[in-house]
């Protein structure tokens, strides 16, 4: 069986190397359009979506996410949502920030249940050996985040559930 650390550590050394498969337990495995190695890094640079490779370069994604209309945060989705509608000019009672209430938005799980993952001190040191890049690229995109939220009178939304 593979274990998650082996997993992790297949995408590691397979990208160190810049190949296109992974080798796990002596067998190679497809990446396809999955591969978490600063995966966000990846697709805001310079994905190759024929040749499903990607050149990282944190500078050119860093300056997409400057120009982008509009960047939300996953763990303030409530905010994110509030702060997309304002801007088009859909702004419901919902996302005022005197209201008690928030959105009614459903949360789809998909069946996913990581509330009983339990990662070994050596899987979160793979982890951050694979998301260096998107490390420096989710506090950029939460800097500019805040900064929209602030600029729109929204800031009273963060950390609303």
């Amino acid at each position: 069986p593979v274990t998650i650390e082996n997993w992790l550590e297949g995408f590691r050394d397979a990208n160190l190397r810049r190949v296109r498969g992974v080798i796990v337990n002596g067998h190679i495995t497809n990446t396809c359009l999955f591969n978490p190695f600063n995966m966000m890094t990846a697709r805001l640079s310079s994905f190759n979506m024929v040749r499903k490779v990607a050149r990282l370069n944190l500078t050119l994604a860093m300056q997409r996410l400057d120009r982008a209309y509009h960047v939300g945060i996953a763990e303030e989705y409530q905010a994110s949502l509030c702060l997309l509608l304002n801007k088009i000019g859909k702004f419901p009672d919902q996302c005022r920030c005197d209201s008690s209430k928030g959105l009614n938005v459903e949360h789809f799980s998909w069946g996913t249940d990581t509330s009983s993952v339990v990662l070994s001190p050596k899987a979160r040191e793979l982890i951050a050996q694979i998301t260096t890049f998107d490390k420096v690229l989710y506090e950029h995109a939460r800097h500019l985040f805040i900064h929209d939220l602030r600029e729109h009178g929204l800031e009273c939304l963060l950390g609303r559930k």
